[in-house]
């Protein structure tokens, strides 16, 4: 990254983003910065220069002890200790100064090819002489032509100066408890010596422990970091089990309520950290990854579209589906709107298969719809509900079992479901008098079980595929006084 405005700047085009416009990809994201680029560069500069007359010269950064992965993924890399441009963001300064305020922007190395591109000076002559801010949850450029430019007419660029949380704290994270609690420092030398308890100095050979969660980063992908080998390269982001890896987060007080349970430095004084103080990055790791039955928050999968903050795969369309899908139709006589059916279905479902509420998704569609949330009618609607989840491996036959059921054993499908499905809709609002009048017309059943990987291997092409026709039942269930549960 360079700390001078230069005529390489004439190339930065300030494309300002957009919630819907794409960012370009950290160049060396879960990877380290080779050893043939700080090695080998900047060039010297003057060009010709000998010895001490050279500003800049091959390999002067080579012996930081952040090298080695300065830049490779979003960070406020420049106010950490052991990277070429700490010295210039000394601890206590004005960060909302022209001067220092781009010291806590966070930021990675990109192609050449980046409209967001800024020409760095670090590695000048190298295949990495860009940088971007905007690839990492930015919106703007605070830093060339404004830094150290006695010229500068005093006008910030749109979103400048940076200022993320709009608290004048002019940090990439939240303050008070849940403020990163190492920012701009390195970890005591106790903690990783000394913890976890169950294990003193487990990790205190790796490389970059010092500096790992001291400020907003996704650090799991920071090779020489604890949990960086359950992050490999070219993992499945979008899976339960390896999302968390991409996520932003920083270790943070005790009594911060975002706070997660670390068992890296268990014991100790540093035992939580937080996704949310990093830009309102949401939790998709707790009670998620490696989960017989994740139960993520409606905010997960994590991915460049929620804060632009860069990562290296996209989930439109959210989770990567695992285990075996099943989906049909429901076809009741109840009054109610369609959010009451909706939702009594879907939770019913979720209960009587035995599967996360989330996991089920279903759409109401009344034959004789006045509107989508219209008050009850006293003539009942014939609702067609179309319903589908997930059974995780573990579930998968007992589930099919049960959707066997509707064609082999209806009566015991009536005396299991019904109940549930009353349950849900009074506990949703509609009338008892309603309820007891529900008819369950038809059900309707298949599943498909595909193979998915859990070591980030894609396996769509190959996947184990088949449709298994489960039949259809019909019932009637007119005026039957099933008890409320």
């Amino acid at each position: 990254m360079v700390l001078q405005y230069s005529a390489f700047s004439s190339l930065v085009v300030f494309a300002f983003l957009t919630s819907a416009s794409a960012v370009c990809p950290c160049k060396y994201q879960g990877l380290e910065i080779p050893g043939t680029i700080y090695n080998a560069f900047p060039n010297k500069k003057p060009a010709n220069c000998v010895g001490t007359s050279c500003t800049k010269y091959p390999g002067m950064y080579k012996t930081l002890s952040l090298v080695n992965v300065y830049g490779s993924n979003c960070a406020a890399w420049d106010q950490m200790p052991g990277t070429p441009w700490y010295s210039s963001c000394p601890s206590g300064s004005n960060w909302s100064d022209k001067d220092f305020n781009w010291c806590q922007l966070p930021w990675c190395y990109v192609d050449a090819t980046c409209a967001d591109g800024v020409a760095t000076g670090v590695y000048a002559g190298s295949p990495i002489a860009f940088f971007s801010y905007k690839s990492c949850g930015n919106t703007a450029n605070c830093y060339s032509n404004i830094a150290w430019n006695a010229s500068w007419d005093k006008v910030w660029p749109s979103g400048c100066p940076y200022d993320p949380t709009g608290g004048k704290t002019y940090k990439i994270h939240k303050s008070g408890n849940c403020a990163c609690k190492f920012h701009g420092k390195i970890l005591n030398a106790t903690l990783y010596n000394g913890f976890p308890s169950s294990a003193p100095g487990k990790y205190k050979s790796y490389s970059a422990i010092k500096s790992y969660g001291t400020t907003c980063g996704a650090w799991d992908q920071v090779p020489g970091t604890p949990w960086f080998s359950y992050c490999p390269a070219g993992s499945d982001w979008c899976h339960y089990d390896y999302n968390w890896c991409q996520q932003p987060w920083c270790y943070v007080s005790a009594s911060c309520a975002t706070g997660v349970a670390t068992s890296v430095f268990a014991g100790s004084s540093v035992a939580f950290f937080s996704y949310d103080t990093c830009l309102t990055t949401p939790n998709c790791y707790t009670a998620i990854a490696w989960n017989a039955t994740p139960f993520p928050p409606t905010k997960c999968p994590f991915d460049s579209s929620d804060n632009s903050w860069h990562t290296a795969k996209k989930c439109p369309s959210g989770w990567t589906p695992t285990g075996t899908k099943f989906s049909g139709t429901i076809s009741v006589v109840i009054t109610g709107t369609q959010v009451q059916v909706q939702v009594a279905t879907q939770k019913a479902l979720a209960r009587h298969f035995d599967v996360p509420v989330y996991s089920v998704k279903t759409t109401a569609t009344e034959s004789r719809r006045l509107g989508p949330n219209v008050p009850p009618r006293r003539l009942a609607g014939t609702w067609s509900i179309a319903f589908e989840f997930r059974a995780s491996a573990k579930k998968a036959a007992a589930v099919a079992t049960k959707v066997t059921a509707l064609t082999t054993d209806p009566n015991t499908f009536k005396s299991t479901f019904t109940p549930i499905l009353k349950a849900e809709l009074t506990s949703a609002g509609v009338p008892a008098t309603q309820v007891n009048a529900m008819v369950l017309k038809t059900v309707s059943a298949a599943g498909t079980a595909s193979t998915t990987s859990t070591t980030g291997k894609d396996l769509t092409s190959s996947a184990l595929s088949h449709t298994l026709p489960l039949g259809v039942l019909v019932v009637c269930l007119a005026s039957m006084a099933w008890p409320r549960s």
